[in-house]
């Protein structure tokens, strides 16, 4: 099945929980990020994945998202496009960056934020 056999609402929940999958490990501390994504490139996909499911999600969301969720997706999208490149560099220090840890607080906000979408979703696949 390619996914373009996919349901609009299909699509939708699968793009979603992808994007809180990766709002959870970004939420999380460096060692748990490394442990999570691993390799050498930890940092730059883990900013990588967030931003682009967030994009997915913000141009699928309908009416899933109210427009202060979609408004606060969008703003941790953009934060994550500031990261300075010194923050995404190969290695284990990458994570350490300053940088990551405003990240970490925005997505851990951001988490507590989208309880209810989370829930649905959640709903969506025990169905």
């Amino acid at each position: 099945m390619s996914s373009s056999d996919l349901s609009p609402a299909d699509a939708l929940h699968n793009t979603f929980f992808y994007f809180a999958e990766g709002l959870t490990v970004m939420a999380s501390d460096a060692g748990k990020q490394k442990e999570a994504i691993g390799g050498a490139h930890v940092a730059w996909e883990l900013q990588n994945d967030v931003r682009d499911f967030g994009e997915s999600v913000l141009r699928c969301a309908g009416t899933f998202l109210t427009q202060s969720e979609q408004t606060d997706i969008s703003l941790l999208l953009q934060s994550i496009k500031k990261l300075p490149s010194d923050a995404l560099r190969s290695g284990d220090e990458a994570l350490n960056h300053p940088a990551w840890e405003a990240l970490r607080s925005e997505a851990m906000y951001l988490l507590a934020r989208l309880a209810r979408p989370i829930a649905e979703n959640q709903a969506f696949f025990k169905r």
